[in-house]
């Protein structure tokens, strides 16, 4: 889930890009991101290039990384609500589900 109140105009969250995307709006940069196993909050350019966007996937959030989100007037950021569920299955999806202790 991605709501509105994680959504920041003239921000971006540095450091923490797993994927680079080029799409056609930030509908298909969500999209992405929900497709992304590890994909938690994201950054897209606004501003055009051909009529496509950038689209950076993040592995973090600017809950657990609020040092790194900076301002910068291209872009607008937005994060997911992550719960503890989400992260045992993208841990599941990555290296399987026998773990030796829980999360």
């Amino acid at each position: 889930e991605f709501p509105t109140y994680y959504t920041f105009d003239r921000k971006r969250l540095d450091k923490h890009v797993i994927k680079i995307l080029s799409v056609p709006d930030m509908d298909i940069c969500e999209l992405q991101c929900y497709h992304e196993a590890n994909c938690v909050s994201f950054n897209f350019e606004t501003t055009s290039n051909n009529g496509r966007f950038k689209c950076e996937l993040n592995n973090s959030t600017h809950m657990e990384q609020d040092v790194d989100l900076t301002n910068d007037v291209n872009y607008l950021y937005r994060g997911a609500k992550v719960n503890l569920v989400r992260k045992i299955e993208v841990y599941d999806c990555m290296y399987g589900s026998d773990r030796m202790s829980v999360m």
